[in-house]
C-alpha cells in the first residue's frame, strides 16, 4: 500500500475484547469475559430506545443537554460540569488531546486497561508508566515520583482493571496535592458503583477541592448499556467547555441518549440497584469459595475477580469446557472472571476449586 500512515501506528497494540461464545465455545455458555451486566436492561428502558428509533431521520441533541443536566442533578453539579461521548474510552482521547502536545506524557500504573496505551498514543502523546504497588494497587508515591516536566496527565483506574483494587478518595487527594498543579488528573471510575470501601460518591469532593481532577463514569457496567456507548465526564466548567470542542460531532445517538435518561428515571434506578446489590453478593460468596478451597485471588472492588494462576491458557480452557467463557491475562498471570449470577459463579468456583485449590495440589502430591 502507498498510503503513509502516522508513524504512532506502528507502535499501538491490537485491542483484542473480551472472547464471546460465538468465537470460542457454544452459544449456550456463559460469557464472562468483558465485565459486562449479566441481564438485559429493565422494560422501561428498551421501550425509550424504541420509541427514540422512530427518530432515526434526525440528528441527535449534538451536546446531550437532556442526559447532562440529569447527571448534573444526580451528583449535585452545574449541568456546565457534564459532558457525554460514546464511552468513557472517546472522553479519555478527548482529555489527552486538550492537554497534551506532540510527545507529552501521560503517567499510569500497570498493569491496567490495556486500551490506555491506545487512547494516549492515537491521541498523539506518550504514555509513561510505573509499576502497581506490590499489593496490586496504584503506587501514589511511584505516581508523584515519575512526573516529569513534560508529564501532562495522570491517568487513575480506579477500582482498577484487571485487578479490582480500589483507592479511597484520601489517598486520590493525597496524589494530587503532590502533583503539580498544571497537571491534569483523570480518574476513571468505570466500576465504582461495586466498591464498599466508602460512600459511592465519595470522590466527587475532590471536584470541589481541585480544578484539575476530571472523573470518568459509564453506563455501560452497573447500568448495563455496554451496547450503547455512553460515557460521561465531571470536571471544572473549564474542562468540559475544552472536551467538547473535541469531541466528535453527533457522536451519542438518538437511542442511547434515550437509553441514559431511562436509567436515570427512580423506576429503573430501583432495579439496577438492586442488580448490583447482587452482584456484590455475588462477588463476595465466589471470593468465599476460592478462599475456603484454597485458591488465591485478588480481593476485588468492581464486578469481577483476578485468579492469579501458572497458565492462564490452561484456566482458560478448564472455563471454555464447562461453558464458561473468561479472560486470560499475562499480566498478572491468571484469569479474569466478570460477576454473574450466582449458578454461574458456582461453576467457575468448582472449576478453579477442582483444578487449583489446596486439597487437589494435596491430592496430586499424594498420587
Amino acid at each position: 500500500m502507498a498510503v503513509r500512515l502516522r508513524e504512532a501506528l506502528a507502535s499501538i497494540p491490537v485491542y483484542r475484547p473480551g472472547e464471546t461464545p460465538d468465537e470460542c465455545g457454544p452459544a449456550s455458555a456463559a460469557k464472562l469475559s468483558s465485565n459486562e451486566s449479566p441481564w438485559e436492561p429493565p422494560a422501561p428502558v428498551v421501550e425509550a430506545v424504541a420509541k427514540a428509533a422512530a427518530t432515526l431521520n434526525r440528528y441527535p441533541d449534538f451536546y446531550e443537554v437532556d442526559l447532562c443536566e440529569r447527571l448534573a442533578e444526580r451528583y449535585g453539579l452545574d449541568a456546565g460540569q457534564v459532558s457525554v461521548d460514546n464511552g468513557s474510552g472517546s472522553l479519555l482521547q478527548d482529555a489527552v488531546r486538550i492537554v497534551c502536545d506532540q510527545g507529552d506524557e501521560v503517567l499510569y500504573c500497570t498493569p491496567t486497561f490495556a486500551a490506555y496505551e491506545i487512547d494516549v498514543v492515537l491521541a498523539g502523546a506518550k504514555p509513561k508508566t510505573v509499576p502497581l504497588g506490590a499489593d496490586w494497587r496504584y503506587d501514589v508515591a511511584a505516581l508523584q515520583a515519575a512526573v516529569t516536566d513534560r508529564t501532562r496527565m495522570v491517568l487513575v483506574c480506579n477500582p482498577n482493571n484487571p485487578t479490582g483494587t480500589f483507592l479511597t478518595t484520601d489517598e486520590l487527594r493525597e496524589l494530587v496535592r503532590g502533583l503539580p498543579d498544571d497537571v491534569l488528573v483523570v480518574i476513571d471510575e468505570a466500576y465504582h458503583e461495586f466498591e464498599c470501601v466508602e460512600p459511592q460518591d465519595a470522590s466527587l469532593g475532590l471536584l470541589k477541592e481541585f480544578d484539575n481532577v476530571m472523573i470518568l463514569r459509564t453506563f455501560s457496567k452497573a447500568f448495563g448499556l455496554a451496547g450503547m456507548r455512553i460515557g460521561y465526564c465531571l470536571a471544572d466548567s473549564e474542562l468540559v467547555d475544552a472536551i467538547n470542542k473535541t469531541i466528535v460531532e453527533f457522536s451519542v445517538s438518538t437511542p442511547a441518549q434515550a437509553a441514559g435518561l431511562a436509567c436515570l428515571t427512580p423506576e429503573v434506578g430501583k432495579v439496577l440497584d438492586e442488580r448490583t446489590q447482587t452482584i456484590i453478593r455475588n462477588r463476595e460468596a465466589f471470593e468465599d469459595r476460592l478462599r475456603d478451597g484454597g485458591v488465591g485471588f485478588i480481593p476485588s472492588s468492581s464486578n469481577f475477580v483476578m485468579v492469579p494462576l501458572p497458565s492462564s491458557m490452561e484456566a482458560f480452557d478448564l472455563l471454555k469446557d464447562a461453558g464458561i467463557i473468561a479472560r486470560p491475562f499475562d499480566d498478572p498471570e491468571g484469569i479474569r472472571v466478570s460477576v454473574g449470577t450466582a449458578e454461574q459463579m458456582d461453576r467457575v468456583a468448582e472449576v478453579l476449586v477442582g483444578a487449583y485449590g489446596t486439597k487437589s495440589a494435596a491430592a496430586g502430591a499424594a498420587e
